[in-house]
């Protein structure tokens, strides 16, 4: 008995290949969401490596995207750097200022409120702020974004700091400045575990206390 042959399938019935996708693409954004998206991607990279191994391609990498979409909206590494640490400075100013919205006005209650504030937001971000403040291989545009981070801290304490002792406008300034060092450094305690949050946040406060009340009382005698 003959064999009986079938006919072969024809083009259309046969379905293609799959072509390969490569390296999945990130999702379509706006302008602005995808600049914020690649900032966060950013404060993510630098808080697990630190901020000397940012760059452009690890950028791009991590955030899915091609070179020519970073240079988009960061015209460099520096640019990079810079947006990061204002945008670190804007986290921790709108923190604070909510926290401040229905302190008061007594010295100590707004002091405690302004360092809660601060470590939640150390806690959120420490390790990428303390690398971008931190890091070695600055420039000059870079240096005046981490003096503009600072700033504002002192700023925001040296009319508090003028009101509360009396001292003159430039004494606050340096006060302020000392007090922002001061919780500055004693996150830094936290964060290596040598203190408790708790106490730190507490040390910061009586110590700033103790010391405007000084101020105040020398400048009344």
């Amino acid at each position: 008995m003959a064999r009986r042959v079938s006919a072969p399938p024809s083009a259309a019935s046969v379905a293609p290949p799959p072509m390969p996708t490569g390296r999945a693409r990130a999702p379509r954004l706006s302008a602005a969401a995808r600049r914020q998206h690649l900032l966060d991607i950013a404060s993510s990279l630098v808080s697990e490596h630190g901020s000397e191994r940012l760059n452009m391609d690890a950028l791009a990498r991590a955030a899915r995207v091609t070179r020519p979409v970073v240079y988009e909206h960061f015209a460099g590494r520096e640019a990079l750097i810079v947006a990061l640490i204002d945008a670190h400075a804007e986290f921790l100013r709108t923190r604070v200022e909510a926290a401040l919205r229905d302190a008061g006005t007594d010295l100590e209650s707004r002091l405690r409120r302004t360092v809660h504030a601060y470590f939640d937001c150390v806690a959120e971000r420490g390790r990428g702020l303390r690398a971008l403040l931190t890091a070695s291989g600055s420039s000059p545009a870079i240096d005046a974004a981490r003096a503009r981070a600072r700033r504002w801290g002192a700023q925001q304490w040296a009319r508090t700091v003028r009101s509360h002792t009396g001292i003159s406008a430039a004494e606050a300034a340096a006060v302020s400045g000392a007090i922002v060092a001061s919780v500055w450094l004693l996150s830094e305690y936290w964060l290596s575990g040598s203190i408790s949050r708790r106490r730190a946040e507490d040390m910061h406060v009586r110590m700033t206390v103790g010391q405007l009340d000084a101020l105040r009382r020398r400048r009344t005698r």
